[in-house]
């Protein structure tokens, strides 16, 4: 019989699913805190310490190292899932609040046979491709990203695999990819997927300086997901490959994440924001790339900014792209009716925030909707 193996991988206890076919482990083991109840990533020859820059790629990297083989290998994440059962459907996504049993029943997985003998037709099994809408595969990168970062990559795949060029500026023009390091493939592809993989990121990585951001600091796992699209596509033109596009269930899928994910278009939404706060005092909060992408793209004129906010003033420069750069203990002075902020993770900032004394009058003053996408 067939043998099949997908690892789900997780960082924490999201009371994560397993049966026959799904296998949790745990990603950043080497790194982590905390020791779930599951397999790691750290056993064995593993890059687990790499995990904050390589996120999920660090269990494929343990798994493919030490020759755990079955005839076929896939990777999921702990609330991204094959929906096996509607491969059929035009849908992409499935969402669900809750990871329990009942729920993965209703895409299949009380049926191993099934899902055994629906992966076997196949050499590849990936997610149907997300839609960037206004974005070519590069220029979505670029945008929400260090441009080096994308330079690197494709200085790196033309030099080591000078075959695969021309096919990844095809690819990367286009405006749709698959993503999210989640696939299934025969263990002989996986095994020169990874090769290909680490060969390209490793090598990445000793051209560019990782971020200590918490979202761009993630850079190989962001890369990792373009490389993936490049290396299918790639075999599709070499050789006869049966490839399967099956939808993924999304556990707790909030706004944030579908709408960056989606990338969503917002012209409109900037528009009407204007309208509604033009004669508002506004400071930005966060003087980085990600603004400067956005101060790029928006007529900022429209509205009254009078500077940025950033935790790191004293570290920057005193002007930003021609507005002040004022720190967080000069909040008070600038009395803002309005603060934006301007980062890629406003989640996470503004978990920092609600700790901070100096911001505890201006909370119910900052929006974060703006620019999510």
């Amino acid at each position: 019989m067939t043998s099949v193996k997908i690892y789900s991988v997780c960082h924490n206890d999201f009371g994560d699913y397993q049966n026959d076919l799904i296998f949790p482990i745990q990603a950043g083991s080497a790194v982590s805190s905390k020791k779930l109840q599951m397999l790691s990533d750290d056993k064995g020859e593993n890059i687990s310490n790499k995990n904050p820059n390589y996120c999920e790629l660090t269990a494929m990297y343990n798994i493919w190292k030490n020759n755990i083989k079955s005839d076929y290998v896939g990777f999921c994440h702990y609330r991204r899932h094959f929906a096996f059962n509607k491969i059929n459907n035009k849908s992409a996504l499935f969402t669900e609040k809750n990871i329990n049993k009942s729920v993965f029943d209703k895409y299949g997985y009380n049926n191993n046979e099934f899902i055994t003998d629906l992966i076997s037709k196949y050499d590849v099994i990936l997610p149907k491709k997300v839609n960037l809408e206004r974005f070519t595969v590069e220029q979505q990168y670029k945008f929400y990203h260090p441009e080096k970062e994308w330079d690197a990559l494709i200085e790196t795949i033309n030099e080591l695999y000078p075959q695969y060029s021309k096919t990844a500026t095809e690819l990367y023009s286009q405006n749709e990819i698959h993503l999210y390091n989640i696939f299934i493939m025969k263990w002989d592809l996986f095994e020169e997927y990874m090769e290909f993989l680490f060969n390209i990121l490793f090598n990445v990585e000793k051209k560019i300086e990782i971020s200590t951001d918490p979202f761009h600091k993630r850079v190989f796992g962001f890369l990792g997901e373009r490389l993936t699209a490049l290396f299918v596509y790639k075999k599709l033109q070499e050789q006869d490959l049966k490839i399967a596009e099956i939808p993924l269930i999304f556990f707790h899928l909030d706004k944030v994440t579908e709408n960056k994910l989606e990338a969503i278009e917002i012209e409109d939404k900037f528009n009407e924001f204007v309208d509604k706060n033009k004669d508002k005092k506004i400071c930005l909060y966060g003087a980085g790339a990600f603004a400067e992408k956005l101060l790029g793209k928006f007529d900022f004129s429209k509205l009254n900014v009078v500077g940025f906010i950033d935790g790191n003033a004293n570290n920057k420069a005193p002007t930003f792209k021609n507005y002040s750069v004022y720190s967080i203990d000069e909040i008070d002075q600038l009395n803002p009716d309005l603060i934006i902020l301007t980062v890629l993770s406003p989640t996470y900032l503004m978990q920092t925030l609600k700790t901070l004394p100096q911001m505890s009058k201006y909370l119910n003053k900052i929006t974060s909707d703006l620019f999510i996408f």
